[in-house]
């Protein structure tokens, strides 16, 4: 598949906290099911002068604002899906449900489809859950991921990752949908040495 069919989605560096307010999402979704979910993405951490030991310390902010469904209910989840090699062979699963219950999982390719090791998780995950502001009916979920958690081949910049993002909600007749139907680039920008 070539890749002009996938969309890139470009990843600005913070050195200081990212911004709580999602006022700039890279990513809406489920608007058409009564299920917006809005992403913003960056990357952050402290940085010394040197761009490869700032992004072994830097995790990737994650932050979902979904809309609608029931903000009351454990069955309300969204998940990230992460592919740090970008051969389709496996990618990562990290998720929560409206009351900050996380998991995470790793997904390997075989030849029916994905097996899945629920084994793995996600060490030193920061993770912050929250009602959508101004009396809106939804939640927020905010995920600082450690890339040194992530991925094993920090020593060199930043390649290509790939994304996607899953919303899963008991309203609508227990609505599973994703971003989009193929993983997203992620294309780090900021740290010009990188």
């Amino acid at each position: 598949m070539p890749t002009s069919e996938f969309k890139t989605l470009f990843v600005p560096y913070q050195e200081k906290d990212f911004s709580l307010a999602n006022t700039n999402p890279l990513v809406t979704f489920g608007a058409s099911m009564g299920l917006k979910t809005s992403v913003s993405i960056s990357w952050e951490g402290p940085y010394d002068g040197d761009p490869i030991e700032a992004q072994k310390k830097a995790k990737l902010r994650v932050i979902l604002e979904c809309e609608g469904g029931d903000p009351e209910s454990p069955e309300e989840e969204v998940r990230i899906q992460i592919d740090t090699v970008g051969d389709h062979q496996a990618h990562l699963e990290i998720g929560t449900n409206t009351v900050g219950k996380s998991f995470g999982a790793v997904y390997r390719r075989t030849r029916t489809g994905y097996r899945k090791n629920s084994l793995w998780s996600c060490d030193d995950l920061g993770l912050a859950i929250r009602s959508l502001p101004d009396g809106r009916v939804g939640w927020v979920a905010d995920f600082a991921i450690p890339f040194a958690a992530i991925s094993n081949d920090l020593d060199r910049p930043l390649g290509e990752w790939w994304i996607n993002f899953k919303r899963i909600s008991p309203c609508e007749g227990g609505a599973e949908f994703t971003q989009m139907l193929q993983f997203a680039k992620l294309h780090f920008v900021g740290l010009t040495k990188c």
